[in-house]
């Protein structure tokens, strides 16, 4: 991880929008993860942004075709317009 205080700070981008499994696809944490953000410790901080890091290196490579064997369909999807 890098030298930022994860005590403090939060990893939203403020370009919040939820897929249809309700992750950002900002920050690419979970909606639990995003609520729990407040009040967890660093640990559990730590494990949120390793989640969002996987979450969102899987969505580069779907976006690209290279998802692993599985389909290009796996994107995720908005559920709503994200601008």
């Amino acid at each position: 991880m890098s030298d930022i205080d994860i005590s403090r700070q939060s990893p939203c981008i403020r370009n919040c929008c939820l897929d249809d499994d309700l992750t950002c696809l900002g920050c690419f944490r979970s909606l639990e993860e995003i609520k729990e953000w407040g009040v967890v410790d660093n640990h559990r901080r730590r494990i949120i942004l390793q989640n969002a890091k996987q979450r969102r290196e899987a969505y580069r490579r779907a976006e690209m075709g290279q998802t692993d064997g599985t389909m290009a369909s796996a994107v995720p999807r908005a559920r709503s317009p994200c601008r």
